[in-house]
């Protein structure tokens, strides 16, 4: 009986390390897409910017124009996750 009740204590604490390494797992990728997100927004603002710009110079937005800025911005976000 009592090497039942040591086989199932250490099934459980194997249960619990394999339960706690996927949740350091699961919490490092959360990081990464909060970090991701962050740089969107960050992007997205810049774009938006960019945007109220033109439309207060009362220039023509060109589509070459913000495929340019985002390929900047792309560039630079790479750069920063890395």
């Amino acid at each position: 009986m009592l090497s039942k009740v040591n086989r199932l204590i250490r099934r459980t604490a194997q249960s619990l390390a394999a339960c706690e390494a996927s949740l350091q797992k699961l919490n490092a990728e959360k990081e990464k897409l909060a970090e991701k997100e962050r740089l969107y927004d960050m992007q997205l603002k810049n774009l938006q910017s960019l945007l109220d710009m033109k439309e207060l110079l009362g220039e023509v937005v060109f589509r070459q124009d913000i495929f340019t800025r985002y390929v900047k911005l792309q560039s630079f976000s790479s750069r920063s996750l890395r």
